[in-house]
């Protein structure tokens, strides 16, 4: 079968839009994991947005968001932190009963670790954020 440049250009778009709205979903599972830990949480109980800013920007000093223990000295179980695997989990659930292989899922860790740190950078202020938007999420997914 021989594509005509029309089919070409049909099936380039639908892939980008497929994939956009692939880097959107997670970006707005990163948002709403770190709303989550924010608004329900009961290990850490944030009493205050200051108690919260300061768990956002401690977690982001380092990349300690990424590790499930960042203090260890041992192995610091990079990219097994609670944010990092709830949202690579719903990752994981949109393609499970996908008919098609897509092998090592390394370029959708890569965008949950971006999706999370971005989210961080929103709440680190203090201020819920506005949720996934263009800038700066965009720079980043």
């Amino acid at each position: 079968m021989t594509l005509t440049p029309t089919d070409k250009t049909v099936t380039l778009g639908m892939i980008d839009n497929v994939l956009n709205n692939w880097c959107s979903d997670i970006g707005k599972v990163g948002y709403k994991v770190i709303l989550d830990l924010w608004d329900n949480d009961t290990c850490y109980d944030f009493a205050s947005s200051e108690e919260f800013a300061k768990f956002a920007g401690s977690a982001l000093e380092g990349f300690h968001f990424i590790y499930q223990y960042p203090d260890f000295k041992g192995s610091h179980a990079a990219f097994c932190s609670e944010l990092i695997t709830k949202v690579y989990a719903k990752h994981l659930q949109r393609i499970e009963k996908s008919p098609i292989d897509y092998g090592p899922q390394i370029g959708a860790l890569a965008l949950v670790t971006a999706a999370v740190e971005q989210g961080l950078m929103l709440f680190r202020d203090g201020v819920k954020g506005p949720g996934f938007i263009e800038d700066p999420w965009g720079r980043k997914v």
